[in-house]
């Protein structure tokens, strides 16, 4: 009778599958309001200090270390970002998986150790949220990004691949950056771009939490 779509690009699969564009309805995921909220100066410097995060800034990523989700992707770009980026900021990689053992590994072979931090599985994302300043989803496949959804609620600028959901955040206020899907050299840029341009990251994370409150309210 009905197919609930989370994404355009899911919706238009399904439209591609023959369900009628009548029966689908575009439903994203939600978060309540207050499960996560942007980080005033003080909260973020607080949350830095619990996580002994010692950097102007902090680019974070958070997700399953497997193959769909690219972290080996993400430490080739952040080994092309440049010195300049790299000694401003410190990329945290929040999660466990499959693919645990090659990051550590090739972080290593990167010589990226210094500014790479890999904490392993967090039962407290909420305290990365609030120490970091940018987002970064390098997966190959998504649905829709949960974690883009918490980013966004708490006031950071995403910088994605082009997956399924990324679209949210070229809508019509900008919240993010989208990048393509097999480059490190694009993910790298982007990166880089945000970190060394203080007003552009504040324009994105300003529209961040209402893109959030736009589409992803719980209500």
């Amino acid at each position: 009778s009905a197919c609930i779509a989370i994404s355009q690009e899911t919706r238009e699969e399904a439209i591609a599958f023959g369900i009628l564009p009548e029966r689908i309805h575009l439903i994203p995921n939600g978060l309540a309001p207050d499960q996560f909220l942007p980080a005033s100066a003080g909260q973020r410097d607080e949350a830095r200090k619990s996580l002994q995060v010692e950097s102007d800034l902090l680019v974070l990523s958070i997700g399953r270390l497997s193959e769909e989700k690219n972290p080996l992707g993400l430490l080739q770009a952040w080994a092309l970002i440049g010195s300049e980026p790299r000694r401003r900021a410190v990329l945290a990689m929040v999660g466990d998986g499959p693919q645990e053992h090659l990051v550590r590994q090739l972080a290593g072979q990167l010589r990226l150790n210094g500014n790479v931090r890999l904490p392993g599985r967090s039962n407290n994302v909420a305290q990365w949220y609030r120490a970091a300043d940018i987002y970064v989803i390098a997966s190959h496949n998504e649905g829709l990004s949960n974690s883009m959804i918490e980013a966004l609620a708490s006031g950071l600028p995403v910088i994605s691949t082009r997956v399924s959901g990324s679209s949210f955040l070229v809508d019509e206020l900008p919240a993010g950056v989208i990048v393509g899907t097999a480059s490190p050299e694009e993910l790298a840029e982007a990166i880089a771009e945000l970190i060394l341009n203080g007003s552009r990251r504040q324009e994105l994370a300003t529209n961040a939490r209402d893109v959030f409150e736009q589409c992803f309210l719980l209500d």
